[in-house]
């Protein structure tokens, strides 16, 4: 049976024995052995039924998801457990043989790959918003007009490049650049 747990993290006294990491401060992001602390933040995010921990970057299009966790229904304001995603770990660093307090969320792929991994994700759950996709079906067609000066009808000629169009790939020359100098 599950019940309310009391944390002590905000009543206990640390004073002299321990460190306590209650804010972001304590924490940063750390990618393919990279210090990303100024790059990006982490925040906690609400998304439908799940809480969301997320590094984010003001430039970036999507955030990367480094854990998440069912949102409580019993106290929706009370301690949350987040669980970290595959391959994010909690790393801490030294320096001259001293471990550092500092925390890291850190994952070892390179920040562009777990970049291009959250924008993929934010395609993939924005298109399912809009169902399946079906193939385009072909415009109607082209009503008869009037004779031109040449004596084909534009209907005619517009239908030719209608069938020039629905032939497939048009094959282009590729040119290679030179530079000027």
């Amino acid at each position: 049976r599950r019940c309310l747990v009391e944390p002590t993290l905000n009543s206990f006294n640390f004073a002299g024995i321990c460190s306590r990491y209650l804010d972001s401060n304590g924490y940063s992001l750390r990618s393919g052995g990279s210090d990303l602390g100024r790059r990006f933040r982490l925040r906690v995010m609400q998304r439908g039924s799940t809480l969301q921990l997320q590094a984010f970057n003001p430039d970036q299009k999507a955030p990367i998801v480094v854990g998440r966790a069912p949102i409580p229904r019993r106290q929706r304001n009370g301690f949350v457990r987040l669980k970290l995603n595959d391959d994010w770990q909690l790393e801490r660093r030294a320096y001259q043989g001293q471990t550092l307090s500092h925390l890291y969320f850190a994952n070892p792929d390179p920040i562009q790959l777990l970049m291009a991994r959250a924008i993929r994700q934010a395609r993939g759950s924005s298109m399912a918003k809009l169902g399946p996709s079906r193939a385009p079906s072909m415009p109607p067609p082209i009503p008869p007009s009037p004779k031109t000066s040449r004596g084909s009808s534009l209907a005619s000629r517009l239908s030719s490049v209608q069938r020039v169009a629905s032939a497939g790939p048009i094959p282009l020359q590729v040119i290679p650049y030179k530079s000027q100098r």
